[in-house]
């Protein structure tokens, strides 16, 4: 068979995150028509339009090589929805990209985030297994490691997810591996050939200082310690804390259910307001806080120690600000990338590429920036958004885009949702470069708006969908916390 080479401006992957499939408040995840609940038997109306959206673009190659999904954590909602919920859902999105015989891509590599954390606890053990266990070793065992390499070599299979594809696509789960899936934590480095230029992927959790907060601890309570010096030492730090926050506790009974109603409250300043106020109250009246005198000085303590705490958890995605990236999470996001992630390019990859992208989400604002590393060289900086609707109003920066990179690794954003234009009808379906594009990105994004114009009715369709997704989701929330406050 005669193999077509691929266009440059050819989409080579796709990039999704922060789906939160079983969160209720996303879009992507289907809900009952009796009840505000997650329907497990169907996908979500917005997910199969956005799927058939994609096939459309992706059908459009000139090359016969299909392109590889990137899920860039947070797909699975571990914190606040069942196992069963978020998997059923990861199993509808599995039907429409997967299905045997119409697969839309060639293979999916999957990097968890802050909320999906565990699905990569456990693809650690895999990893363990199979670097370590597997060959002979004399003086004992070396304890598991925290993080895979950059390349796609060094991925690792995850048997859950594997066994849910499976079972998505009709196939025997004890019959041989056809279609697979592969966990990479928590980047992805993809390089082209001659080493030059290479995309980094990762979900963006540690742009957050509140996912560095036991190092930050560390160093406050040891001040002559140094801060974590590589991606690894950052996530053995901090890996229980992530995991058990949001990836355990949602789940843990009635205890998670009263966490989410919690979480969920943080948008609200005057519920978490009453909430810190009763919280205060209550163990001031019942604990002696030593060397404070007083019930009211107690009191007023704990009310500025927990309202701390509680802007602390709501993070920058639930900041109502326009601009789509505060100064703090600019300065972790140069501190994660410039620092640790070179290093451990300089490390595994050897000479670094001299053109870079960095893809991420996490805080569910999407942006395109360019970013100036130590080196004076321009970092083009894609952030993908997320699809969970956190307020009962719309608000300016918050949405999703799916970062499309190309044969060459060029990165364009392909804007699908924001949050303000879903309300009010405005929603326009874009391709969005940074401010200082190449010569081949500019092509890239040229060639995507020219697939957008071909698929308009198809993307029309979507947004209408979208639209009335955002509106449902927004209707429930006001009256939980603001018809009821």
């Amino acid at each position: 068979m005669t193999t077509v080479k691929p266009n440059t401006t050819d989409i080579r992957y796709v990039c999704l995150s922060d789906m939160h499939l079983g969160d209720e408040d996303s879009l992507l995840t289907s809900l009952r028509t009796d009840r505000y609940e997650c329907d497990q038997n169907r996908a979500s109306p917005v997910l199969v339009e956005l799927i058939a959206c994609l096939k459309d673009l992706v059908a459009q190659n000139t090359g016969t090589q299909k392109p590889t999904l990137i899920l860039n954590g947070d797909i699975l909602e571990l914190a606040f929805a069942s196992y069963g919920e978020s998997l059923s859902m990861f199993e509808q999105l599995i039907k429409l990209v997967a299905s045997p015989g119409q697969e839309i891509f060639d293979e999916i590599i999957f990097l968890p985030g802050n909320h999906d954390h565990h699905i990569w606890e456990v693809a650690r053990e895999t990893q363990f297994v199979n670097q370590v266990l597997r060959r002979r070793r004399e003086g004992g065992l070396p304890p598991p490691m925290h993080t895979t390499q950059m390349r796609l070599e060094s991925s690792v299979p995850s048997f859950l997810l594997n066994q849910i594809l499976r079972h998505a696509r009709g196939v025997d789960p004890d019959s041989p591996v056809d279609y697979s899936l592969k966990i990479i934590y928590p980047n992805l480095a993809l390089v082209s050939d001659n080493g030059e230029k290479a995309v980094i992927v990762h979900h963006g959790h540690y742009t957050e200082p509140l996912f560095r907060i036991v190092s930050r601890l560390r160093r406050k309570l040891f001040p002559e310690s140094h801060p974590p010096a590589t991606v690894a030492e950052l996530e053995a730090e901090n890996f229980a804390w992530i995991d058990f926050v949001w990836s355990v506790l949602g789940r843990s009974g009635q205890a998670g259910s009263h966490a989410e109603m919690l979480y969920k409250k943080l948008q609200y300043p005057e519920h978490v307001e009453e909430f810190v106020d009763d919280l205060a109250t209550r163990i001031a009246s019942t604990t002696d806080i030593p060397f404070v005198p007083g019930d009211w000085m107690e009191t007023k303590l704990l009310r500025a120690l927990f309202s701390h705490v509680a802007k602390k958890i709501q993070g920058d995605r639930r900041s109502a600000d326009p601009e789509a990236i505060s100064d703090e999470i600019a300065e972790g996001l140069k501190d994660y990338l410039f620092r640790l992630t070179y290093r451990q390019m300089s490390d595994e990859l050897g000479a670094m590429p001299s053109e870079l992208s960095f893809v991420f989400g996490h805080t569910h604002k999407p942006f395109e920036k360019d970013f100036i590393d130590p080196f004076d060289r321009s970092v083009g900086v894609f952030n993908t958004g997320g699809w969970a609707v956190d307020s009962a109003s719309a608000r300016v920066g918050h949405g999703a885009a799916v970062a499309l990179i190309s044969a060459n690794l060029d990165v364009a954003n392909l804007r699908v949702y924001d949050e303000l234009g879903a309300m009010d009808g405005t929603n326009i379906i874009r391709v969005v470069q940074t401010d200082k594009p190449s010569q081949d990105a500019q092509a890239f994004e040229s060639e995507l708006s020219l697939r957008l114009a071909k698929s308009a009715p198809l993307w029309e369709s979507y947004s209408r969908h979208t639209a009335e997704a955002a509106a449902m989701r927004r209707q429930h929330l006001h009256s939980m916390f603001v018809g009821n406050k």
